[in-house]
């Protein structure tokens, strides 16, 4: 990979970063209204072609460092996103394909726990960042898994006490940290 496809790379990262910062921030103020402007359809295919690109790059990154599994988990961690981007597109757009939503939801988590696993197994021997990375995509993915198989499986109640309380101050928090580390690295 040369320095100019590694530039392109962080660019799209850090774009990436700044939107999630953005629409956590427009998520605290609005709530579950966000969902429902006009605009959002948009800003969500937007967001998923910047997230994919910066994915493939990043997978380009693997490859070339010769990083087979964190490669091989990044690849099914991305392909698991689209697929749950796709079916967010249609409940969105065409209010069809609701019952994909949660299952595609936590495979995505699953997915994207394995996919930290791989980062943190990587870091030690080759760079200490991608294990910095590993670790706080597993505390997060593993938060939200947990967050989700609770809100599935306990009262209504429940499940409208988290949804909004936790994702506006979760993902700001995220975002942040993201933040902070692409102006680090």
């Amino acid at each position: 990979m040369n320095t100019r496809l590694y530039n392109v790379l962080l660019f799209f990262l850090g774009i990436s970063t700044g939107a999630s910062l953005l629409q956590s921030m427009i998520r605290f103020q609005l709530g579950p209204q966000l969902f429902f402007l006009d605009s959002f359809l948009w800003w969500f295919v937007i967001i998923n072609i910047i997230s994919f690109t910066a994915s493939v790059l990043t997978l380009k990154y693997y490859q070339h460092q010769k990083y087979k599994f964190a490669l091989v988990a990044g690849a099914i961690s991305t392909v698991t996103n689209i697929c749950h981007a796709i079916v967010m597109f249609m409940i969105l757009q065409y209010q069809k394909l609701s019952g994909y939503n949660i299952p595609l939801l936590l495979l995505s988590l699953v997915t994207g726990i394995v996919y930290a696993i791989s980062l943190i197994l990587l870091g030690p021997k080759r760079r200490y960042w991608l294990a910095i990375a590993g670790i706080f995509m597993f505390t997060v993915g593993l938060h939200f898994l947990i967050t989700i198989i609770r809100m599935v499986t306990s009262p209504p109640v429940f499940l409208i006490q988290q949804l909004k309380r936790l994702p506006n101050g979760l993902t700001l928090q995220v975002a942040l940290f993201l933040f902070f580390l692409f102006c680090i690295f």
